[in-house]
Order: structure tokens, then sequence, then C-alpha cells
């Protein structure tokens, strides 16, 4: 599959500071689980959901993050209608900029 985990997502994600948030782990995850699932979708190349979060999950850990930034629901949502040709473009996952420090962790 395209690079779609790992340092990938947590080059774009990540970012330190923020007020804490009690639902990142969770929210971090649902990010990481839509955008799987769209790159899955997009690459069709025989990766599953499963190995696709635990790729990204060794550079991303969610259970770590300590708040959302207010560009998350935007890049939710803009994961989820970007197209394909778009979000996997030049074998690169290419998340949208309102993902670009969408999760916050504690410097």
């Amino acid at each position: 599959m395209k690079r779609i985990g790992g340092v990938l997502l947590f080059g774009l994600l990540v970012s330190c500071g923020g007020s804490s948030g009690t639902d990142a782990p969770e929210k971090c995850d649902a990010l990481v689980d839509r955008v799987c699932a769209r790159a899955i979708s997009c690459a069709n190349d025989g990766t599953t959901q499963a190995e696709c979060v635990a790729e990204a999950k060794t550079s991303l850990p969610c259970a770590e993050a300590d708040a959302v930034s207010d560009g998350y629901d935007s890049c939710m949502s803009e994961v989820q209608t970007s197209p394909c040709s778009v979000l996997l473009a030049n074998d690169t996952l290419n998340l949208p900029a309102t993902c670009e420090g969408s999760i916050l962790f504690k410097p």
C-alpha cells in the first residue's frame, strides 16, 4: 500500500500544546480510522483497516493525545470528501491542510 500510516500521519496531525480534552484519544482514533478507511478505499490494494491503523499508531500515539484543534471537525469532513486523486496523489497520502496540527499533545 502507499505509505498511509506512520510518519505521514504523525507529521501532519500532531502539534504540541492545546488545552486538555478528555475525549482527545478517542477523536484521534476516529481520525486515524477515517484516514485509513478512505486511503484503503482509494488505493484498493488489499491492505486491511487493521494493518493501516496499526502502522499509523506506531508513530501516532493516540492514547497520549491531549486535545484536538479547532480544525479537527473540518479535517474529518475533508478527509471523507477528498477525491482519491487528491488524497493519494503521487503515491503519497495528502491530507487536507485542516488536518495539520489537528491532534494536540502536551510538550
